[in-house]
């Protein structure tokens, strides 16, 4: 901080100051002090005013961008990008301002394009536009990597037409896209499942989405009206039966998990998830054996 060295030099300037009326107004020494004191002042003002602009982080942040855009070597597995240090550092540049990031964002590497991405996972503070652009480097890559990117960038979105169109992301032909869309939307049920839960129940009834087994997902537990839907749910047939079933399974499951102590036999035998377990056996039985028996 410039602040204390400032005041300093305020104070002896107004110090030499005082003292010209009780000496030669020829002594030049005094007027070089007050000179010398006065421009350094100045300087660590507008070094202040700098620091304070984030102008400094700005800067550095574009010759990441550039050095990032100008790399050759990155790693041939995709998913090992955004943990390379570079990366990282750029993600903790981008604190202040983001724009640097989104000019990769239309760079023919797809790498580039991932680490840009990996620098805006989860980010909070997006400009106008900048949610809408991300959105369409998800619509539009054909890279599954660069998709999951993209939707964990937008995990943050407050804006329903937005979410709407993320949660569009959790039936993609790639499973990696779909758990960063299950990600990016779920850790939120509080605020979004009214908009969520119809996106939610065609994910889940999907029978090409089957074999994706219970919906995943790392942020908060489900909040009472989604677990709600889901129980209902259970009361269906096909799909959407068993993964509402095998979802709240994993909720219950994970919810005793998350307390201070193991859970004891007498918790895992709770009401909620022996619920939910007989809810996956009697689908099993209703539709492998009735089907073997009905041959």
């Amino acid at each position: 901080m410039a602040v204390f060295p400032l005041m300093l030099y305020l104070i002896a300037l107004g110090w030499i100051w005082m003292g010209l009326g009780t000496v030669q107004a020829q002594d030049w020494y005094l007027r070089l002090a007050q000179a010398v004191l006065l421009v350094a002042a100045l300087i660590l003002f507008g070094l202040q005013v700098v620091a304070d602009s984030g102008a400094r982080e700005l800067h550095q942040a574009y010759l990441m961008a550039q050095r990032l855009a100008d790399r050759q070597d990155w790693p041939s597995n995709l998913e090992e990008i955004k943990d390379l240090p570079d990366v990282k550092a750029f993600r903790a540049m981008l604190k202040a301002d983001v724009t640097p990031a989104f000019a990769l964002l239309r760079h023919e590497s797809a790498q580039v394009r991932l680490a840009a991405l990996a620098a805006l996972e989860y980010h909070r503070d997006l400009r106008p536009g900048q949610a809408e652009l991300l959105l369409e480097v998800a619509q539009q890559s054909p890279e599954p990597e660069v998709r999951a990117a993209a939707i964990s960038a937008l995990a943050n979105v407050t804006d329903r037409t937005l979410g709407e169109k993320v949660a569009a992301f959790m039936r993609d032909p790639s499973s990696r896209v779909r758990r960063a869309a299950n990600e990016a939307l779920l850790w939120d049920t509080e605020n979004r499942w009214i908009w969520l839960r119809e996106p939610v129940r065609r994910a889940l009834s999907d029978p090409a989405l089957q074999d994706d087994g219970p919906l995943i997902h790392h942020g908060p537990l489900f909040c009472t009206e989604a677990i709600n839907d889901l129980q209902a749910w259970t009361a269906e047939t096909g799909a959407l039966a068993m993964r509402a079933s095998l979802t709240l399974v994993a909720h219950y499951e994970r919810a005793l998990n998350e307390k201070s102590r193991p859970a004891t036999d007498r918790e895992s035998a709770s009401p909620s998830v022996r619920y939910a377990r007989s809810c996956c056996a009697a689908h099993w039985v209703d539709t492998t054996v009735g089907s073997e028996w009905s041959a």
